[in-house]
């Protein structure tokens, strides 16, 4: 009898379908059917997937379709489903490989621990096709199954600072390939010449779950000047990039004086990308720099700056109209205090400054247009796990220039203190909470249960407390350890922003933006969307609540979120008057002198 398919919800916007409890083959291929047949004729709402090795996670709208009705959609779809047992034709992608010397240093060591020659050991990992199960850990980086168990290598004692882009390796079981230059454990006995991701490509991942991959030894070694392999890249064909005006403070578009700790170039995200191994990144608190796109007329979106802990410093080559929104720093306008959340005319030549946070983390400046930083993926986003997106992923830097879209905003014709004729100013009720102490509202996952009693009722009653190893990756929170019924780990499985992991030591993370698509981890519970904003501003040292959500609770609360959005948009849209460019001119007729002034709305 075949093994059913089993369905559960992964907070308001997730399906996890699962089939069977192990990691095999054919059930993946019937896994993969589901997947062609969600792709063909995907159901009202559907976004992306994330396939795993027995599991799919199917994001979607919950405010276009009910959950409750996505879930109905799914069952019947899976249902209906010819069974498949993956006999067909394969889709199988050839890899060039070089193996050993410099490109396979640890070739021969796991040649000896598995009683091989060099060539025999490469004879049989090149001897059979892998299926890439899924892509994951980095973007590109295929799980990949198959591997002839006499080839099993531990990991190295010693992991490596550095492997270099197109790395084969073993590692225990496995084998894969690094698709970036990156640290690794894995034993090198091999590397390829094809890039296997690269954002600037459609689509951006050489390969794709449910392919078949099959290592082709060649006698060319790899070298820097073989054309095929690349790092992330740190330039694109994008025709709205403007490269910086020469002279430090020349040229249009903002010139950065001073970064602060780390600044970063978002916007609304990088999405459907995740069967890639690509997270969604973006803003960490989206209501901010929604707020702060508002605030200048932008679409909520548009690319702006995230500023953590303050400290940056910008020159405006150009007149424009900026806002900053979420935690609080002081403002200043050429040595002269202005407000936050609300909108400033800059005029040009003119410098802005961030000072440092007092409350809150993350800072948001929105620029009128927004910023033009190269399009990867559909998203100007930073990425700076993998080092690309924004100014190649990293964080901004003194001497860089950032290229603005025009925008009527910089006409507008500018007071003393930055104000102007088109300024909008936001509600006090409407800016980013800011305390410290949050409460995090949670629906519980299915893996719930892997937890004991005691445990999930001490996740809900006693406070955690936000680490200072928290990054744009995950919040790591440190408090009452949870534990598990039966270990920690289980097989990998996509995640969203919002899950709740729970490794071996029982210490709670709750994956961000830039988190991995898969993980191997058990999942306690999945942090509503409406409430993830709370989090970008958790400083560490900040206390963390848990509160128990259902799935209409969480929907409700993103539909308020999405529906108080609009509210501010409409009534800013009202407050915002139309800009002029104001022209004077001194006019002499008949020997008599006029004052003449002209109005130029846009």
């Amino acid at each position: 009898m075949a093994t059913s398919f089993r369905f559960s919800h992964y907070g308001e916007a997730a399906i996890l379908v699962r089939l069977g409890n192990t990691i095999d083959e054919a059930q993946y291929h019937r896994l993969m059917a589901l997947v062609a047949r969600l792709q063909a004729s995907p159901p009202a709402g559907y976004r992306e997937l994330v396939p795993a090795y027995n599991s799919l996670l199917v994001l979607f709208d919950p405010l276009q379709t009910a959950p409750a009705a996505f879930l109905a959609a799914l069952r019947k779809m899976a249902s209906a489903r010819p069974e498949t047992s993956g006999d067909g034709p394969r889709q199988v992608v050839e890899l060039p490989v070089h193996y050993g010397g410099a490109d396979g240093p640890d070739l021969a060591a796991a040649a000896n621990r598995a009683g091989l020659s060099p060539e025999e050991f490469i004879a049989r990992h090149a001897g059979r096709d892998y299926l890439v199960y899924m892509l994951g850990f980095r973007p590109g980086f295929p799980y990949l199954g198959g591997l002839d168990p006499i080839l099993t290598t531990p990991r190295l004692a010693t992991p490596r600072a550095r492997v270099p882009a197109g790395s084969v390796g073993i590692a225990d079981h496995q084998t894969g390939v690094y698709p970036a230059a990156s640290p690794g454990g894995w034993n090198l006995i091999g590397r390829t010449p094809l890039a296997l991701f690269d954002p600037t490509r459609r689509p951006p991942a050489l390969l794709a779950p449910g392919q078949y991959l099959r290592f082709v030894p060649v006698a060319e070694p790899v070298t820097t000047t073989t054309p095929l392999i690349a790092d992330w890249p740190t330039t694109t064909t994008s025709t709205d990039w403007q490269p910086p005006a020469a002279g430090p403070l020349a040229g249009s578009g903002i010139r950065v004086i001073k970064p602060g700790p780390l600044s970063l170039i978002q916007d609304a995200g990088r999405p459907g990308y995740l069967a890639s191994g690509v997270p969604p990144s973006g803003p960490l608190d989206a209501w901010s720099l929604a707020l702060a796109n508002r605030l200048v007329g932008n679409p909520t979106g548009t690319a702006g700056i995230e500023c953590t802990l303050g400290g940056l410093e910008l020159y405006f080559g150009q007149a424009a109209q900026v806002a900053v929104c979420g935690a609080i720093v002081p403002l200043s306008l050429d040595g002269h205090a202005v407000a936050m959340n609300r909108a400033l005319a800059i005029p040009a030549g003119s410098g802005l400054t961030l000072g440092s946070v007092s409350r809150g983390l993350r800072s948001y400046l929105a620029v009128a247009g927004g910023i033009q930083t190269p399009l990867l993926m559909g998203s100007r986003a930073a990425f700076p796990g993998s080092g690309f997106g924004g100014l190649a992923g990293r964080g901004l830097q003194a001497g860089d220039q950032l290229p603005l879209m025009p925008s009527p905003s910089a006409l507008a014709e500018v007071a003393g203190d930055g104000s102007s004729a088109a300024a909008a100013e936001l509600p006090a009720a409407s800016a980013s909470q800011l305390a410290d102490q949050i409460t995090l509202r949670v629906t519980f996952l299915d893996e719930q249960e892997r937890f004991t009693a005691a445990s999930q009722r001490r996740f809900l009653t006693e406070p955690y407390r936000v680490s200072s190893r928290s990054d744009r990756m995950g919040c790591r929170l440190e408090g009452p350890a949870l534990e598990h019924v039966a270990g920690a780990d289980i097989i990998s499985s996509g995640v969203l922003s919002g899950t709740i992991q729970v490794p071996g030591d029982g210490q709670p993370i709750v994956l961000l933006a830039d988190r991995q698509t898969t993980g191997g981890y058990t999942r306690l519970a999945q942090v509503i969307e409406a409430d993830l904003p709370l989090l970008g501003q958790a400083r560490p040292g900040c206390l963390v609540h848990f509160a128990a959500c259902t799935i209409p609770g969480a929907v409700a609360a993103l539909r308020a979120t999405t529906e108080r959005l609009e509210t501010l948009r409409a009534s800013l849209a009202t407050a915002r008057q139309p800009l002029a460019l104001v022209r004077r001119f001194k006019l002499q007729l008949l020997g008599q002198e006029y004052a003449v002034t002209i109005e130029e709305l846009h």
